[in-house]
């Protein structure tokens, strides 16, 4: 093509947490290349990226809400902050 290969990658949010990455690549088939053709297939796509950071294997598999009761038994203050947002 006459852009050639090439990849974006767009940060949704300022931490990059949420990302989407678009791509254009060609591909040549290694049977027809063999056979002395100029055949190659274009491949291209979107794809929407969630990134997460964990310490432990363990806390990638933990749930929000797992963590939010974690949260609400060491500091019972952040209930009183919760039932404020939702009486709005």
């Amino acid at each position: 093509t006459i852009a050639g290969d090439w990849t974006v990658d767009y940060l949704l949010t300022p931490d990059g947490k949420f990302k989407v990455k678009m791509y254009s690549r060609s591909s040549v088939n290694q049977l027809q290349s063999s056979l002395n053709t100029q055949t190659a297939a274009i491949t291209t796509g979107a794809s929407f990226i969630y990134t997460q950071n964990f310490n432990q294997f363990k806390d990638l598999l933990r749930s929000a809400r797992e963590k939010r009761r974690k949260e609400l038994e060491k500091n019972p203050s952040l209930k009183d902050i919760d039932e404020t947002k939702g009486s709005n």
